[in-house]
């Protein structure tokens, strides 16, 4: 074992020592602390900044699919409020004014199929819509034919019934 003054001389040295590495260790403990605080809000606006970057990007798709199917929704309504209101009741006007005996209404297609200018979950809708407005359109030609086959056929009765009416005539003055 070291004698009392050996101790002291020891102690004196190395307390120093102690301090040196204690005070350096704080100092370093200190800056690390700081560098992390830092580090900690640096990543935490990088973070912040990237969600609102990703949150805006993703608002903009949001907004812009959104519009898309809106318009398409707004078309489809569109033409089926015109297939309705325009095509459909002509047909109807028609078809009425034939159980009237009227010859003289016929129906006006008026309703324009919707162009498919993209492939989304909307084209089966447009799709039937069109196929809808097709089969009314020939339903409506379909209308219009016969129309004129009765057309054709009243005026040919009516010559027939002309030329009886005339027949009869000449075979009531013959007899007389």
């Amino acid at each position: 074992m070291l004698d009392k003054e050996s101790r002291d001389n020891f102690r004196g040295k190395l307390e120093p020592a102690i301090n040196a590495i204690l005070e350096y260790k704080s100092r370093h403990a200190e800056e690390q602390t700081q560098t992390a605080q830092s580090t900690y809000l640096s990543a935490r606006k990088t973070i912040i900044l990237t969600t609102l970057v990703a949150a805006g990007i993703a608002l903009f798709f949001a907004w812009f699919i959104s519009s898309r199917i809106s318009a398409m929704v707004y078309a489809l309504n569109d033409r089926f409020s015109s297939l309705a209101k325009r095509c459909a009741a002509s047909l109807c006007e028609s078809l009425e004014a034939l159980a009237n005996y009227d010859l003289t209404v016929a129906p006006q297609p008026a309703t324009q199929p919707i162009p498919i200018v993209a492939k989304d979950d909307l084209n089966p809708m447009v799709q039937t819509f069109n196929e809808l407005l097709e089969s009314i359109h020939k339903s409506m030609e379909s209308f219009i034919v016969a129309r004129g086959s009765l057309i054709a056929l009243v005026q040919q009765l009516q010559i027939n019934a002309s030329t009886v009416t005339e027949t009869s005539e000449q075979l009531s003055v013959a007899t007389e």
